[in-house]
């Protein structure tokens, strides 16, 4: 009797060790898919505390866009925000952050299309990042370069290019259908 105790007691044991070694091992493994996937976001986040938090934020973002009703864009809703974008890119060269500015906002009106729900710039950018991960930090930046007025601060035209090249790329990844054909914005900025 006292044998099979033992027998059933460390067969627990070793249910429990090999469970909880599987458990470690898929954590490790999902915190390698998470930073492949995300890259330099995971990096941001995993350096502001630890990797379990990074992890944790990012499973959040992908539940919260998931969760979204996103939708391709109509062949008319394409082109008009691609000759919308041709109007922005023409104004660069006589009003470059004027054309940052509503570079920023067509952006903003093309992930309403595309079935994001309108929130602050930070929700934006955490939610842009589930899909375009490796464009989530140029568009931090390219953000910040629009934001900047007047004084020592302002941004350069060359700044306010960078930027305005950060917005095309998302735009024309918001803006491609599902084939991943692109749409024709792909004009370079003067």
């Amino acid at each position: 009797m006292q044998q099979n105790t033992s027998t059933v007691l460390i067969l627990a044991v070793a249910i429990v060790v090999i469970a909880m070694g599987a458990w470690l091992a898929w954590r490790l493994q999902r915190r390698r898919t998470l930073a492949r996937k995300y890259g330099t976001e995971y990096e941001r986040l995993a350096g502001k505390g630890n990797a379990d938090r990074a992890v944790k934020e990012l499973e959040e973002r992908e539940r919260r866009v998931s969760s979204f009703h996103l939708r391709e864009l109509t062949p008319s809703q394409r082109e008009a925000h691609a000759t919308r974008w041709n109007r922005i890119q023409a104004a660069f060269v006589d009003e470059p952050a004027r054309a940052a500015q509503e570079a920023h906002a067509l952006l903003t009106d093309v992930m309403r299309d595309r079935g994001y729900p309108d929130a602050d710039l930070d929700q934006r950018q955490r939610d842009l990042s589930v899909s375009y991960p490796d464009l989530i930090e140029p568009y931090r930046e390219a953000c910040a370069i629009a934001a900047r007025r007047g004084g020592a601060a302002a941004a350069t035209t060359e700044d306010l290019r960078r930027a305005t090249i950060v917005y095309r790329s998302l735009i024309d990844a918001l803006l491609a259908d599902r084939k991943g054909r692109p749409s024709r914005t792909r004009q370079e900025v003067a």
